[in-house]
């Protein structure tokens, strides 16, 4: 059976890929296997697996069929994240800032709501790991799980690191920086 979407939503530079290296480090301590699926526009996706596999492939996966084709890659795959998917069908987390508009995700399928400054804050003083509780919620609601005693509770506890924004925005920086040189 395929493993199930999540899919990670937000404007471009909010964060998406840091939240999805957070959740993969989170649900590793728990013995989640999980991939990542990247629209990287028209004609491209690019997929890895937590077990290494990496491959890229030269069409549009749409979402509906994002699940097969990673089984094919790696039937152990428990969950897939799946950035760049606007399309329906799938749980969302949204990466809105406080106060910021909905991106439109309707109501039953939003999963979280997250503040990109809180994950971005978090990852510059800790690095992966932290998620403001979506890896909990990723375990309950779509895998049908309990967290161990104490795994994901400890990489959440006591919240995000105080970071100053001028330290977020540079985070945010970096990342456009690697994305810009990847091509």
């Amino acid at each position: 059976m395929p493993a199930p979407i999540v899919r990670i939503v937000g404007p471009p530079g909010s964060g998406k890929t840091m939240l999805i290296m957070s959740l993969q480090e989170a649900l590793r301590s728990e013995g989640v296997r999980t991939a990542s699926a990247v629209s990287r526009g028209p004609g491209l996706t690019a997929i890895a697996t937590s077990a290494g596999a990496r491959t890229t492939l030269e069409r549009d996966i749409p979402l509906g069929y994002l699940a097969t084709v990673v089984s094919w890659i790696d039937p152990a795959v428990d969950v897939i994240f799946a950035e760049g998917y606007e399309e329906t069908g799938a749980p969302a987390v949204e990466l809105r800032p406080a106060g910021g508009d909905a991106l439109g995700v309707t109501e039953d399928e939003l999963l979280a709501v997250v503040d990109p400054a809180e994950i971005a804050a978090a990852f510059a003083e800790r690095g992966p790991g932290y998620t403001a509780g979506v890896a909990e919620r990723v375990m309950h609601s779509v895998l049908g799980r309990e967290p161990s005693a104490g795994t994901l509770a400890d990489a959440s506890k006591g919240g995000p690191p105080e970071v100053p924004p001028s330290a977020a925005r540079e985070v945010g920086r970096l990342g456009r920086l690697f994305r810009r040189r990847r091509g």
